[in-house]
């Protein structure tokens, strides 16, 4: 069969022979193969899905399997934590008190809403650190990547 010299299962598969020879098949073929492609990600348990942590972000995390509703460990490989400071004493110390100065947070776009002093700071800090003119900071890349048009547009653009 067609599928099975394109698609052997699992997440191991040559993505270039499956897009080149997916080319001469139909779209109930394509259809069939895409299916069986998630058929199997769900039978051997590696379909991505929502996890529910029960732990504090880290390296290793633990989270409630879905399958089973018991908790198990997992190594944490999709965080911006990779340096493991989420958790230091000394991080969550300032966070502490600088919830106790700010709250937890503006509840809005810097656009609308405004921004702390301790953004500000940051800001200022990092362009020191890089010797540039000027430096903006965003929660997410996708809000960066919506804020740099933005940014970059003055009066005079």
């Amino acid at each position: 069969m067609l599928n099975q010299e394109i698609y052997k299962g699992g997440e191991n598969f040559d993505l270039h022979k499956m897009l080149m020879k997916g080319k001469a098949l139909n779209l109930k073929q394509k259809a069939e193969l895409f299916d069986s492609f998630l058929n199997d990600l769900s039978s051997t348990g590696e379909m991505l899905c929502m996890r529910c942590i029960s732990s504090p972000a880290d390296r290793e995390i633990e989270i409630i399997d879905r399958e089973t509703n018991s908790k198990r460990n997992m190594l944490m490989f999709g965080s911006n934590n990779y340096l493991g400071l989420a958790n230091h004493p000394y991080i969550k110390e300032k966070v502490k008190k600088a919830i106790e100065q700010f709250g937890a947070g503006i509840g809005g776009p810097p656009l609308l809403n405004g921004y702390t002093i301790l953004h500000k700071e940051l800001e200022e800090r990092l362009a020191a650190f890089k010797e540039a003119e000027d430096c903006l900071i965003f929660s997410s890349g996708y809000g960066a990547n919506i804020g740099l048009v933005t940014a970059l547009m003055n009066e005079e653009s």
